[in-house]
């Protein structure tokens, strides 16, 4: 027999992030762990759900298996959100079963905002009052299963400087295999395409914090943030969709590290029933019933991809010199308005994500899959003719010892880290 639920007082800071102006939530329970800390905790681990009975389980499960191989003390923070199902009760029983610090949000968002992204970035705000001010914020789903080692990636990640990391997600094989074959030839060719680009950059433009191969995923189910990083942004962005890869864009806009670990896994269901808007099971669902869908954003014309790269290059080198920068940026098609604005960025991510969205010569157009298909040789044909590069050693920095590449000079982050 289940535990009746029980109310307990809800913090008064918790209850001004809840009701302030971005969220706007309404507090339904909030159970606080039993277990207590005699100090702040080095982690949190902050997982949205709604309506996750089926699998809310397994997920702590695999959190704990990973907080009991982990060197660090560190708690679990669930926001279950718009939720009518027994999600809060099974992970309070949860709570009083396991000797882990689970902290239990029940909350109502506002239809607008109801989404994974929102209750994420609430969470995130909660966590960061509770952490080690040079502690980290890890974040996966519901839905998802995180490996042994995966806290133990992200902390260790986190001491050789990043401000953001990102880890693997793998996908669960067995809800994979109900898919038809042509589904997944297609994602494969897709995922081909992703890592084809990614090599082109690894060899036109090498990041010295991530050599290649790395595998690029930008995703909530597998991410962290170190504290003083979460400080720099101003919080995490309240998007309803694509959260995570609005987040390592504020990142970039800073100048700041982002790593994409290998070592740190997690695993993610693959259902085409999901809970969040634009997630992996509304766009498995999409293309389903779409013959010639649109790929994934980042996917261009391969002669554009090498265009980017190369230019994002050379106007961080322009970058260093005033006269040179703003030749470039004319010959990128901003106007002599524009081209002022640009120039008053403090970090050159910032600048760059302004370039990108006024040059002419930089607009994205998404592919669809028949185009993707055309534009794959030429792609595989440029990866073959700066194979030679990729043959160079590429430096291993350690981040805490390096000023980031996008940068003129170092930033608060280098030196809150030093």
């Amino acid at each position: 027999m289940l535990s009746s639920e029980k109310n307990f007082a809800l913090p008064e800071t918790y209850r001004e992030i809840l009701e302030g102006a971005h969220n706007r939530a309404k507090l339904k329970n909030w159970t606080p762990s039993p277990h207590r800390f005699t100090c702040l905790p080095d982690y949190i681990i902050v997982i949205p759900a709604q309506n996750e009975e089926k699998r809310i389980i397994n997920c702590l499960d695999s959190c704990a298996q990973s907080m009991n191989t982990a060197r660090a003390a560190g708690r679990i923070l669930l926001i279950v959100n718009n939720t009518n199902d027994l999600t809060s009760t099974l992970a309070r029983k949860w709570a009083q079963n396991n000797p882990f610090a689970l902290d239990i949000l029940d909350i109502t968002l506002p239809k607008k905002i109801a989404s994974a992204g929102y209750a994420r970035a609430l969470g995130f705000d909660i966590a960061h009052t509770l952490l080690n001010p040079r502690g980290v914020i890890l974040t996966t789903d519901a839905d998802s299963l995180v490996d042994k080692g995966w806290i133990g990636g992200h902390l260790h990640a986190a001491t050789l400087g990043a401000a953001l990391t990102c880890g693997h997600v793998i996908v669960n094989n067995h809800e994979r295999a109900y898919l038809p074959d042509w589904l997944l030839e297609k994602a494969y060719l897709e995922q081909e395409y992703l890592n084809l680009s990614r090599k082109l950059q690894a060899d036109l433009d090498p990041d010295p914090f991530n050599p290649w191969p790395h595998h690029g995923d930008e995703s909530g189910a597998n991410m962290s943030i170190v504290a003083f990083a979460f400080d720099h942004i101003g919080g995490a962005p309240r998007v309803t969709a694509s959260e995570d890869r609005e987040l390592v864009k504020c990142i970039i806009d800073k100048d700041m590290p982002v790593h994409y670990c290998n070592k740190s896994r997690v695993t993610t269901s693959m259902r085409l029933h999901g809970r969040a808007r634009g997630g992996m099971a509304e766009t498995m669902k999409h293309r389903l019933n779409t013959k010639d869908y649109l790929c994934d954003e980042r996917i261009e014309r391969a002669d554009m991809i090498a265009y980017r790269i190369t230019t994002r290059q050379a106007l961080r080198t322009a970058y260093k010199n005033e006269t040179e920068c703003l030749d470039l940026l004319k010959k990128l098609g901003l106007n002599s308005a524009q081209r002022r604005q640009a120039m008053h960025f403090y970090t050159f991510g910032a600048m760059w994500h302004y370039v990108e969205k006024y040059s002419p010569y930089l607009r994205q157009h998404r592919l669809c899959f028949s185009e993707m298909i055309a534009q794959l040789p030429r792609l595989r044909q440029l990866s073959e003719t700066t194979a030679s590069l990729s043959d160079k050693p590429h430096l291993h920095m350690n981040l805490k010892d390096s000023k980031s590449r996008h940068s003129l000079q170092p930033s608060p982050w280098h030196y809150a880290m030093a």
